[in-house]
């Protein structure tokens, strides 16, 4: 089983941004919004996605030694207008905060089934 975190290309602000949601980012975006509970739960979801998408860039920028870090209205304005674009653009940023928070993970059980002794207390 691949328990890697998911990864997006995605051109924004005219460089390639590889987008991973992964505990820095999840860290940041609680700092910004008070919660991760509260932010998920949020019903105004393109904050969400403009959230999660900056806390995204700017992971990647500190990871490239970029010195641009981005708000999450101004991640927002990268955003398409065309809103069959947005839809898509949003639901990508949102699968990999999905992707990162419900992910599987290997259990004793599943170990014992490829070979692999369970992990003792």
């Amino acid at each position: 089983m691949d328990i890697r975190l998911k990864t997006k290309t995605m051109e924004l602000d005219g460089k390639t941004f590889e987008l991973c949601c992964n505990f820095n980012v999840i860290a940041d975006a609680e700092d910004l919004y008070g919660g991760l509970g509260a932010l998920l739960r949020s019903e105004n979801s393109m904050n969400t996605v403009r959230t999660f998408l900056a806390c995204m860039m700017n992971d990647y920028a500190d990871s490239m030694g970029w010195e641009e870090r981005y708000t999450p209205r101004q991640a927002g304005r990268l955003l398409s207008t065309n809103p069959q674009e947005l839809r898509s653009q949003a639901a990508d940023i949102m699968a990999l905060v999905f992707s990162a928070v419900t992910a599987e993970r290997p259990t004793a059980a599943g170990a014992e089934a490829e070979g692999e002794e369970p992990e003792k207390n």
